[in-house]
């Protein structure tokens, strides 16, 4: 023979229901906050590491054309092991303000001077160079004095596909290394 229930332990179990959601609930939140921002994080840090390549490719060929050339292929090796291609938007060679870390004219979304701008071809997964801007290597300080040598800045746009689309689809990620020009100790390069 069954014993009645008593009208107290079926709303325990409701509660304990209600509870047991809320407490679901809140721990996929943050499960999913933790995996957007490791993705995330994990897009940020490749673009960080291609930035570095390509100032590091740049700053060592000072005074050499297709200085910009190199810089944006040693970007695009990087980009191709460590982020999906899809998520590369723009890169930008520039010369830069060594107190800013910006470029000496304009913005980095629109330097009117001194640089070179790329779009990704994320098809051919590479870097293709926009007409009308221009940084001459001829025209880089490099010679003599540490002091006065130039700084280029090597700048990428990006973004990360977000897996929970709460509140947006995407998020826009940019990063930017500068480095100074090596000094080039040969006068036949610096007349």
């Amino acid at each position: 023979m069954r014993l009645p229930r008593r009208r107290g332990e079926d709303r325990e179990r409701g509660a304990v229901l209600v509870e047991s959601m809320l407490v679901i609930t809140i721990i996929l939140v943050l499960f999913f906050g933790i995996l957007e921002f490791g993705l995330m994080l994990r897009g940020r840090h490749a673009l960080a590491e291609a930035t570095r390549t390509g100032a590091r490719a740049a700053s060592s060929l000072p005074r050499t054309d297709g200085y910009q050339i190199a810089a944006a292929e040693a970007v695009a090796a990087s980009l191709r092991e460590s982020i999906a291609s899809e998520s590369v938007l723009s890169l930008t060679v520039f010369k830069a303000d060594p107190n800013t870390g910006l470029p000496v004219s304009g913005t980095l979304e629109a330097c009117t001077a001194s640089c070179y701008r790329f779009v990704w071809d994320p098809d051919l997964q590479q870097f293709n160079a926009v007409a009308g801007l221009s940084w001459p290597a001829s025209s880089q300080e490099a010679c003599g004095d540490v002091g006065t040598t130039d700084y280029v800045g090597v700048a990428i746009t990006g973004e990360h596909d977000l897996v929970t689309t709460f509140w947006s689809d995407k998020v826009k990620l940019q990063d930017k290394t500068i480095m100074r020009l090596e000094p080039i100790t040969n006068s036949a390069q610096c007349s």
